[in-house]
């Protein structure tokens, strides 16, 4: 099991003591977010399907052929044939711990994926630690617009229509004992 450090605001910590945050979205970093999405475009809809993405977790090589350490890579299920794209270690793997900076609480990372930001799930709002339940938002489009809204905030005006490439990152929160 590897460690990695994440960063979470104040209000997200509370979040995650009181058990209502199991998930986070990050922006996927150093790769070209148009070439996922013309590695994933539906012919029929002309968008992006993340569905259509087949993330893997392994070792991987550089352009010289030589093993480098393990790591995420992509690839189209649609025509595997035209090889993966390497993403890098991302916030690591199923089985992996995140390391919540300042504080004492660790994560077992339970499942990783890859989507568009506003592929988001009322129900996934919550699980970011926005609410504890959906009958919080009244009107539903209430949650949407509120996590737009921190969405922009936290990367900058707009970011939000920019509609990125982001790491899903679901979890659970161990102790120092190892139990849940």
């Amino acid at each position: 099991m590897k460690e990695f450090p994440i960063l979470f605001s104040a209000p997200m910590i509370q979040s995650l003591l009181d058990g209502h945050k199991t998930m986070t979205r990050r922006i996927v970093k150093g790769i070209d977010h148009d070439l996922l999405d013309m590695m994933c475009e539906d012919v029929e809809t002309e968008t992006p399907n993340s569905e259509l993405l087949d993330l893997l977790y392994g070792p991987s090589t550089d352009d010289d052929g030589k093993r480098i350490d393990e790591q995420w890579l992509v690839r189209c299920t649609e025509c595997p044939e035209e090889g993966v794209l390497t993403m890098g270690q991302g916030y690591g793997q199923v089985g992996d711990a995140l390391v919540v900076e300042g504080t004492e609480i660790k994560l077992e990372i339970t499942d990783v994926r890859l989507e568009k930001i506003r592929d988001i799930t009322l129900g996934e709002i919550c699980k970011e630690g926005l609410a504890g339940s959906i009958y919080e938002f009244a009107p539903v489009q209430a949650g949407f617009k509120f996590f737009a809204a921190l969405w922009d905030e936290i990367y900058g005006s707009g970011s939000w229509d920019e509609n990125p490439w982001v790491w899903v990152i679901e979890f659970k929160r161990v102790d120092s004992e190892g139990y849940y």
